[in-house]
């Protein structure tokens, strides 16, 4: 009988190690697949968050336009920074919510008049998070009409 039982002890310390090993390989992959996850979430946040704030940049514009197409084509061709609802020239700042708006002005004259009748918009968001810069962009065109 005694002989039984110290077999049976050695086997169970060989079924708990394995037992032990194959539990923290199935809470490595949880964890694993819970950041991966919950970083997918963020990251989805912030798209949402950009794209909006790009919106906004594009509805400004517009009714800038529906205000006056005189006035908003006296903007020059080029780069320009959206740190509020203004047309700056310069350095970017983030926003509070670290977001930094970027808009690119290209005007056309459509009809060969002279006059520039179309406006090629391209509203850049970007923000830095621990994964690197990322950016949401739009891009349409408004006319003098």
């Amino acid at each position: 009988m005694d002989k039984l039982n110290k077999k049976n002890s050695g086997q169970s310390l060989v079924e708990l190690i394995v037992a032990v090993s194959i539990s923290a390989l199935i809470l490595v992959a949880l964890l694993s697949g819970v950041t991966t996850a919950l970083h997918s979430a963020q990251l989805a946040k912030k798209k949402t968050q950009a794209m909006g704030k790009t919106q906004e940049v594009v509805e400004w514009l517009r009714g800038e336009k529906e205000k006056s197409w005189a006035e908003f084509a006296t903007n020059n061709n080029g780069q320009y920074c959206f740190n509020d609802l203004t047309f700056v020239l310069g350095e970017c700042n983030a926003d509070s919510d670290g977001f930094k708006r970027q808009l690119e002005l290209i005007f056309t004259d459509e009809d060969g008049d002279g006059i520039d009748d179309k406006a090629k918009i391209k509203v850049t968001t970007f923000w830095t998070d621990n994964h690197g810069e990322h950016k949401e962009s739009l891009t349409t065109y408004l006319t003098k009409n």
